[in-house]
């Protein structure tokens, strides 16, 4: 009986050239395959070129110095650093001087996704000068400053499904936010499902000096907590504690510098000042009470994730069969169900709470194959939310391509189709949508086929 191990990744560049890992039993005198990995990311970037994979393992890596990026990518030849399928690798900065930042991207078109970064001497990662890159489903604690920051120009960057809590910068934590689209950043940078919490400053800052005329714009976020310490205190005045701060300034100029923040279904409550602050856009009168929603408890947004990395489905602040916050909303767009946006975080659907909540931007899902193990064939279900030139193909561990399973215009909807291993080798395999600009890794378990 042999072994096989299948991965799924979901990726819109063109092949891997080559992937290397990282782990924390490796060694950087290795060749940094599955069997002989190497021991740090550094030293697989240093390696790497446009177009290649890093992906690095499980664990803890006690971290000194500032993990670096400056090499870029290209729109269709990026650089990919994903955490290994099902595992969380933790870069742990505890031992590093304060002011220095965990990790610093200075270049174009990365895709960094499932790491955890804490304890760094200054921001966890800072995204500075450079632009078209994607954060995603990465976790920024305990850090000595803000948890991610865009700055120096840094533009049309997506976060998504990102945590950043327990961020605080003393003596006076007054700087340490959860995520800072700040200061002197770009435009065109987007979050969407992400996560601030117990942030000694705010959750998101968006306080401008030396920037303006950008536009931000968040996408079912949520803000909490924020202007405390992890114990509850409160660290003084020079912290904010706004949920959503989304703009102002320093500058003799302040009062004509442009933020133009976009929040779309999103959520604040219990930060110490503001849940959203510079905003003068309420649509009262409206009256609300207790019984237009399913719950009040806020202790639901303290669940984990869904294992996509969505947002968790709850029923706090949803709005309640009957309530007249349904379809009470302005008419903007035509992201909406009814007559008419409902007022509020979530969108209900039919008249029900179970509405659409975080769903993926774009609408383009790779789902598990199954059966996972199997002999000899699996089925791989797909969904497009347009029509377009679609791709799937197989890959080994090295990035070799192994086969082509679809390969022309396929319209939208779910998606089917079967792979045949036949004699395949024990080992470990990918397979890759190209179809959008959706990404996801996953892995199942090993299993005898």
């Amino acid at each position: 009986m042999k072994k096989i191990i299948l991965l799924l990744l979901l990726l819109v560049a063109s092949a891997f050239s080559a992937t290397r890992i990282a782990a924390t039993d490796g060694n950087d005198t290795n060749p940094g395959s599955l069997e002989s990995s190497l021991a740090t990311a550094i030293k697989a970037i240093n390696l790497s070129g446009p177009g290649d994979a890093i992906l690095v393992r499980g664990g803890l890596f006690a971290q000194t110095a500032t993990i670096s990026i400056r090499k870029s990518g290209h729109a269709q030849n990026k650089y990919y650093l994903p955490a290994f399928p099902q595992e969380r690798p933790v870069f742990d900065f505890s031992n590093q001087p304060l002011g220095q930042r965990g990790f610093s991207l200075k270049a174009d078109h990365w895709l960094i996704q499932g790491l955890e970064i804490k304890g760094a001497g200054n921001n966890g990662m800072e995204i500075s000068r450079e632009s078209y890159n994607r954060i995603e489903r990465c976790s920024f604690y305990e850090n000595r400053d803000t948890g991610l920051q865009l700055s120096n120009g840094a533009a049309f960057n997506e976060i998504i499904n990102c945590d950043s809590y327990y961020n605080a910068d003393p003596p006076d934590y007054g700087d340490a936010d959860g995520f800072a689209s700040m200061l002197t950043m770009g435009t065109g940078n987007y979050f969407f499902g992400c996560r601030a919490w117990v942030n000694s400053d705010d959750g998101w800052d968006g306080y401008l000096r030396g920037a303006t005329d950008i536009t931000t714009t968040l996408e079912q976020c949520w803000s909490r907590g924020n202007g405390y310490l992890t114990d509850g205190t409160d660290p003084g005045t020079q912290a904010n504690g706004n949920g959503f701060k989304m703009g102002g300034g320093d500058n003799s100029n302040r009062d004509q510098l442009m933020h133009h923040f976009i929040l779309k279904r999103c959520l604040a409550f219990d930060n110490k000042a503001k849940g959203f602050d510079q905003n003068n856009s309420w649509m009262a009168p409206f009256h609300v009470t207790s019984e237009d929603f399913v719950s009040l408890d806020p202790a639901w947004t303290r669940s984990p994730r869904r294992d996509d990395g969505r947002l968790p489905e709850i029923p706090f602040l949803r709005l309640a069969d009957g309530s007249d916050l349904i379809d009470a909303g302005a008419v903007i767009d035509s992201a909406f169900f009814g007559t008419a946006p409902d007022l509020g975080a979530f969108e209900t659907s039919n008249n029900s709470h179970a509405g659409k909540v975080n769903e993926t931007p774009g609408g383009f899902h790779l789902a598990q194959n199954h059966p996972n193990p199997f002999n000899p064939s699996t089925v791989i279900r797909y969904h497009l939310a347009a029509s377009c030139r679609t791709s799937l193909k197989i890959f080994d561990a090295t990035g070799r391509e192994i086969a082509v399973l679809v390969d022309s215009e396929k319209p939208a909807g779910e998606h089917w189709v079967t792979w045949h291993a036949g004699s395949l080798s024990a080992g470990v395999y990918w397979y890759r949508l190209q179809a959008g600009a959706f990404v996801q890794i996953k892995k199942n378990d090993p299993g005898e086929i």
